[in-house]
């Protein structure tokens, strides 16, 4: 018996934990696609804080891959634009969105010859009027805000030309598995 003994897993035990892991992911995305019913269409923009080129490009691409993912899946979409970070607005729905879900591409940089960058994407929809209760509460005071239901996040720094591709596609990747849950919502 060596010392590594306790580290070797045995292929019935690997199997039985890819298993696991596979329950967790799946119940996951179940309570999110629960949580997507009666929203009928998603509202997006851009959350800004840089003025650099690079976070311009991937609110573009970010802003025209979700377009096109969502026209694929039959999902209403549409795009306010870009906002400064720290000065937005309640993201405007359009006419024909009455409950949409709302998706935020926060984009923040730095600058230099080796740029730093974070992209976190943010699905969430506004309730007002929610009834807090408590046990210790005499009184019930109505809230509003937002409701945060699925969020991804990446960091990276590399050459400044470079790092927006590098972020656009790999957000793209979450963009679109936040989508085809959305899309599921309509099955379930």
């Amino acid at each position: 018996m060596n010392k590594f003994d306790c580290l070797i897993l045995k292929p019935a035990s690997v199997a039985g934990l890819i298993l696991l892991i596979n329950f967790h992911a799946a119940s996951a995305n179940e309570a999110i696609i629960k949580n997507f019913t009666g929203l009928d269409s998603i509202a997006a923009r851009c959350i800004i804080s840089t003025s650099r080129k690079f976070a311009a490009d991937i609110c573009k691409t970010l802003a025209e891959n979700a377009k096109n993912l969502a026209s694929v899946n039959g999902i209403e979409y549409s795009f306010s634009g870009a906002e400064v970070e720290g000065k937005e607005q309640l993201v405007p729905a359009s006419d024909l969105q009455s409950n949409p879900l709302y998706v935020d591409f926060n984009i923040r940089g730095t600058a230099g010859n080796s740029a730093g960058a974070s992209i976190r994407i943010t699905a969430y929809t506004y309730y007002q009027q929610a009834i807090e209760k408590s046990d210790n509460s005499t009184t019930n005071h109505p809230r509003s805000g937002k409701l945060v239901l699925w969020e991804k996040e990446a960091v990276a720094n590399g050459p400044s030309k470079r790092i927006g591709k590098a972020l656009s596609a790999h957000m793209t990747k979450k963009l679109k598995a936040l989508i085809q849950l959305f899309a599921q919502r309509r099955s379930e």
